[in-house]
């Protein structure tokens, strides 16, 4: 494989920024030991974001945007989400907001 050599020079520098080794001993290190310095890396560097993306439209014409956690939107057909919530959480608030608005009412939860 040809690789211009500003390509290699981006590649050896952001070896070199994440990893702390150039390329080329990346690349003379075992597969294993490849797979223990990208994992280190992962556990060690993880940015931690206040935002999340969030899906609204369908089809063609969905898109995502950044929100920050716990946002509301409101989506083109007037449902409202939180944002980052998890199946569990949203099945949960649903179920809890069915119990607040009639404590005797016969619609079945959600499960």
């Amino acid at each position: 494989m040809y690789l211009s050599e500003k390509t290699k020079t981006i590649q050896n520098d952001f070896f070199q920024r994440k990893l702390g080794i150039t390329t080329e001993e990346f690349l003379n290190l075992s597969a294993d030991k490849q797979q223990q310095l990208i994992q280190k890396n992962k556990s060690t560097n993880k940015e931690s974001s206040a935002t999340i993306p969030v899906m609204i439209g369908s089809g063609e014409h969905a898109c995502f945007i950044n929100v920050e956690k716990g946002q509301h939107i409101m989506l083109e057909d007037g449902t409202m989400i939180e944002a980052g919530l998890t199946p569990q959480e949203f099945t949960a608030r649903i179920n809890d907001r069915i119990d607040r608005m009639n404590k005797n009412s016969k619609v079945k939860k959600k499960v």
